[in-house]
């Protein structure tokens, strides 16, 4: 079953960045979690269901990223789900919030990272 691994990653330091969380979501509104291991690590197992796609659209997934003391991340791109294999994403760098050590997830309505 195809799924999607990747790093997070802070975006000055380049230390990975642990007990991040994901929401993967999918084109047909499936939603996938996870959480970043020590070293930032995570993966989605069988994370993304597309059903039938018209002619030349390209599979996409909204990844979200959630990380006390980072704004959050919230980014849709292309993915591919017709492999058995697994797909390796580029690492997901996150940003330090401005002036915080720590920070309630997000603003209301910015993003799915509130009430996390």
């Amino acid at each position: 079953m195809p799924h999607l691994q990747s790093t997070v990653l802070d975006a000055s330091s380049g230390h990975p960045v642990a007990a991040a969380r994901i929401t993967a979501y999918g084109r047909d509104g499936v939603i996938q979690h996870a959480t970043t291991d020590a070293h930032g690590r995570f993966t989605l197992d069988g994370a993304l269901h597309y059903g039938p796609l018209p002619l030349r659209m390209v599979p996409q997934v909204r990844v979200v990223i959630c990380a006390d003391g980072y704004q959050p991340y919230d980014e849709t791109s292309a993915y591919s789900s017709y492999t058995e294999r697994p797909t390796l994403a580029l690492p997901y760098e996150l940003q330090r919030a401005p002036g915080a050590s720590a920070l309630p997830s997000s603003a209301p309505g910015s993003t799915p990272c509130r009430g996390d």
